[in-house]
């Protein structure tokens, strides 16, 4: 190791790791992947001009129907909230990722034995994040703020201005990341090493976290009437952006650091705040950096050195337990459980996330359109857009289960080799998520039912519903993940048919099942829900006929090879 001291910064050297690094990060390589590289860069296009009309479109809405003031004005703390809520959840990720990518990376034991310092290393990876950053904030930020600075007809110096703003922010949030980055992978690894202190305390936040959204809820009045006390709402508003500038100053400044200041018809590209901001996070981002290279560098060598012998001593330690023989459908569970503890199952998280946020969003549109004076049409639509909404956060992150078994690679090709039939190991993958999926999707309508004023009948035959249909996307996105002789299962991008698939039929099946509902609840309540259960039987049957199919012919290819 002694060369790694002697040996001063190369610039080529930085270049090449940080290219491997950018390569392996975004999944782009114009050599190897022509075709995927330039559908990733379509999509990201498509995506940057849809957010630009979204964004242009809800603020000469507010402006135009005098939300925010009595002429077309929409304040900047109203671009201020959204982008304080991106920055912050962004922010969040940035830190994870970056922890990953630091110290958990199993490229480490290879880039560390290169011949390089482990500075070009350490730099290279905080670079391939700035970049990261960078490009995710052009891809959400720019697009939101552009449409406002669009609409209120700002400088066309300011649009220049906007871009250099977005790539400093940038640079100041991952120089901070690194700063914040070695003291939460240290709290981080406390806390997983010691699960017994790490449960309760994060279901301690999720139960404040919980408490606080749903104090937030109660707090909707019973009867909104927006048109009639629409003065009264105007000064909710007034207050609320008020409030906003008040308490949390540092987040409206950096907004208007980024696109000026309006007050009125008057456009201050530049005020006195945002001198002070840029120079702020001059002096941050300066003192960030600075202490990232002298300070933490040397920590990061030893820490990302030390990780595998401390995860070897960690498992030294563990008791072994006594290994038991089990019937093979539940030792089958157990797996899937000890993976789901170990954190394999990666795709499984935008899943679990779907449905701990799903209770949470029935609770409030049940209380915002309870306390709407609707009509008798006004309720069909409420009813047909809450099951619309159910199918498609229940359905469409079923996706997550049409790489279950890719995940596991070649544990999945040492499970078929065992004398057992298919269905004992393909069945277990959708136990776990279908019980995740079952009773957040019965709290949900049972919150929604509560709030909005559904009858308890119609309630348990849209619950039921919304499960069989749940189910059935779930069989369905596992059998497009069996491998079968035609397939490029364990290649690059082989996940991606089976996710596509998945999508679009959670798609198609939310569009046609709400489309029917739409059309039987002319014919009245309990009519058109019985309608739509039978729709979800028939829908169900018909997925786990074509599962047992396909497991079958799992079976036989087993056979035959």
């Amino acid at each position: 190791m002694e060369w790694r001291k002697k040996e001063v910064f190369s610039l080529h050297k930085f270049l090449v790791v940080f290219r491997m690094l950018f390569r392996e990060k975004s999944r782009l390589s114009f050599r190897n992947d022509l075709k995927g590289t330039l559908v990733k860069l379509t999509s990201l296009l498509v995506l940057f001009a849809v957010l630009i009309a979204l964004s242009y479109g809800a603020y000469y809405f507010a402006g135009s129907f005098n939300i925010f003031s009595s002429v077309f004005y929409v304040p900047p703390a109203v671009p201020s909230i959204v982008m304080a809520f991106l920055l912050l959840f962004g922010f969040l990720s940035l830190l994870s990722g970056l922890r990953r990518s630091l110290f958990l990376s199993p490229d480490n034991k290879i880039l560390l034995t290169y011949p390089c310092t482990g500075s070009t290393v350490f730099l290279a990876r905080l670079a391939v994040y700035f970049v990261h950053e960078l490009g995710r904030n052009f891809v959400v930020q720019f697009p939101l703020l552009l449409g406002y600075m669009m609409v209120m007809g700002a400088p066309g110096y300011l649009y220049p201005w906007l871009v250099f703003a977005l790539a400093f922010l940038s640079l100041f949030e991952v120089m901070l990341a690194s700063l914040l980055a070695i003291p939460y992978h240290l709290v981080a690894s406390f806390l997983e090493e010691r699960p017994r202190l790490k449960v309760p305390l994060v279901a301690l936040f999720f139960i404040l976290l919980c408490s606080l959204f749903v104090a937030l809820v109660l707090l909707v009045p019973d009867t909104v009437d927006i048109f009639t006390n629409w003065s009264y709402y105007s000064r909710l508003i007034q207050n609320f952006l008020n409030g906003y500038k008040r308490y949390l100053p540092p987040f409206y400044f950096l907004t208007t650091f980024l696109i000026g200041e309006l007050t009125g018809y008057s456009y201050v590209a530049f005020p006195l705040s945002s001198l002070y901001v840029f120079l702020t996070l001059l002096g941050a981002t300066v003192f960030s950096a600075l202490f990232a290279v002298y300070v933490l560098n040397p920590f990061y060598l030893r820490l990302s050195s030390s990780a595998p012998l401390a995860l070897k001593k960690a498992k030294a330690g563990r008791k072994r337990e006594e290994n038991r023989p089990l019937p093979a459908f539940l030792s089958a569970l157990k797996k899937e459980a000890l993976l789901l503890r170990g954190g394999q199952e990666r795709g499984l998280l935008s899943l679990s996330l779907a449905f701990l946020v799903l209770p949470f969003l029935a609770l409030a549109l049940g209380k915002f359109f309870h306390g709407m004076d609707l009509s008798t049409r006004g309720r069909y639509y409420v009813e047909v857009l809450m099951l619309l909404i159910f199918l498609l956060v229940s359905l469409a992150s079923s996706s997550a289960l049409s790489k279950s078994f890719t995940e596991e690679g070649m544990g999945y090709l040492l499970s078929r080799s065992y004398p057992r039939r298919s269905f004992f190991f393909i069945l277990p993958k959708a136990v776990y998520p279908g019980i995740l999926g079952t009773l957040s999707l019965v709290l949900s309508t049972a919150l929604y039912a509560l709030f909005y004023g559904l009858d308890p009948a119609s309630a348990a035959l849209l619950a039921l519903s919304l499960v069989l249909f749940y189910l059935g996307t779930c069989l369905s996105a596992l059998a497009f993940d069996f491998v079968h002789p035609s397939s490029t299962f364990l290649q690059d991008g082989s996940s991606l048919p089976g996710e596509k698939a998945t999508t679009v039929l959670a798609f198609i099946v939310s569009a046609a099942a709400t489309a029917l509902f739409y059309l039987y609840r002319n014919e009245g309540v309990l009519p058109s829900y019985l309608k739509l259960l039978a729709l979800a039987l028939i829908y169900a049957s018909v997925s786990a006929f074509l599962f047992y199919l396909k497991g079958r012919y799992e079976g036989k290819e087993e056979v035959r090879r």
